[in-house]
């Protein structure tokens, strides 16, 4: 089996991906492992976020849902410091998000504080 490969590992909730692997001289060293948001974690967001029965793409949905891929982009970034494309991609998330709480903030402030004081963002 070829080690660019990924491999998965089936956990009780959640899926588990393993990190690239490290080379110490004749050995391979492996490293960490890091969360996957998985279907049913979506839903979960999904589930506590939505306004009505069948919402998946209100503003609060898609935040939180950033927000948690945001939180495990992070987690990433701490294990592989130099993986410089997953950073662009976190930015660019960031600044999606930031948008959205900016058209929510300035379109139904009560529903904007509720939400960052559900997700615990700094505002």
């Amino acid at each position: 089996m070829c080690l660019s490969q990924r491999f998965y590992k089936l956990g009780h909730d959640c899926k588990w991906e393993r990190s690239s692997p490290i080379w110490l001289g004749d050995r391979l060293a492996i490293t960490t492992y890091h969360t996957i948001m998985n279907k049913e974690q979506k839903q979960e967001v999904i589930q506590k976020y939505k306004r009505s029965e069948g919402d998946v793409g209100s503003v609060e949905v898609q935040v939180a849902i950033m927000t948690a891929r945001i939180l495990e982009l992070t987690e990433h970034l701490k294990i592989n410091k130099k993986d410089f494309s997953t950073r662009r991609g976190l930015v660019a998330l960031v600044n999606r998000r930031r948008k959205l709480l900016r058209y929510l903030a300035s379109n139904d402030y009560a529903r904007y504080t509720a939400l960052i004081g559900s997700l615990g963002l700094r505002r």
